[in-house]
């Protein structure tokens, strides 16, 4: 916001099934009270435009406004990102040192680069039988409005993990490296070993930049722990 006045807007989507081979685009442009007098209605074959930008130059004049702003900048389809992605910070915070306390929380360098990450939790209050999780996400270093927040039931998405398509992705990541890979009850410590986004296709689009990820997780209803993470991503 600038002058009192919105003057930027910022829009990510989670595209759950790709790769996108055809999009169609409906622009349409109108008075705010006067929606039956529209100035503009048509409709694109965005990936056709994507393809041969020279070819529709009213819709090209539109894409330059917004093209060094977005991701979207070459032709379909759109699947994964060959993006190269480094940790560069990793936090660790026992909230409740009666309940837990991280025994590690290490991350290991190649090539003067952080390339993985390695935590253990000690659990002193077993079995772990419910799990809320904090997981927020925005540009690194900045005050703005997060581009991601959400809390999950954890014990319940390991239940039923087809029912939350979001989350399952974001688990994808670190299920490889972790011992966290069944339903709940937890009987034993929480261990992640040498994670690391490397090799890892980026199936959610993000511009280059540093992102900060905050985690908070809490058991019967009290915070115990959290994990903090900034990453580098750049294509």
């Amino acid at each position: 916001m600038a002058n009192g006045k919105k003057s930027s807007v910022s829009v990510t989507a989670h595209i759950l099934q790709l790769p996108v081979s055809s999009v169609s685009l409906n622009v349409v442009l109108q008075p705010l009270y006067g929606k039956n007098l529209a100035m503009l209605n048509a409709t694109w074959d965005a990936c056709a435009f994507m393809k041969n930008r020279k070819r529709n130059r009213a819709l090209n004049r539109l894409f330059k406004y917004l093209a060094p702003y977005t991701n979207v900048n070459h032709s379909c389809p759109y699947n994964t990102l060959n993006a190269k992605a480094y940790f560069t910070k990793l936090h660790c915070t026992t909230i409740d040192p009666e309940y837990s306390q991280f025994d590690l929380c290490s991350m290991n360098k190649v090539n003067g680069k952080y390339q993985s990450i390695s935590i253990t939790i000690r659990i002193l209050q077993k079995p772990i039988t419910n799990c809320q999780m904090k997981f927020e996400s925005k540009f690194a270093g900045t005050t703005s409005l997060p581009l991601f927040n959400k809390t999950w039931n954890v014990c319940r998405f390991l239940k039923e993990r087809k029912k939350n398509l979001a989350f399952d992705r974001v688990f994808d990541y670190f299920r490889p490296y972790s011992n966290v890979n069944h339903s709940c009850p937890y009987y034993h410590d929480i261990v992640i070993r040498n994670c690391t986004l490397m090799d890892q296709k980026m199936i959610i689009p993000l511009p280059n930049g540093q992102y900060d990820i905050a985690t908070t997780y809490s058991m019967d209803g009290k915070p115990r722990f959290s994990v903090d993470l900034t990453f580098e991503l750049s294509n």
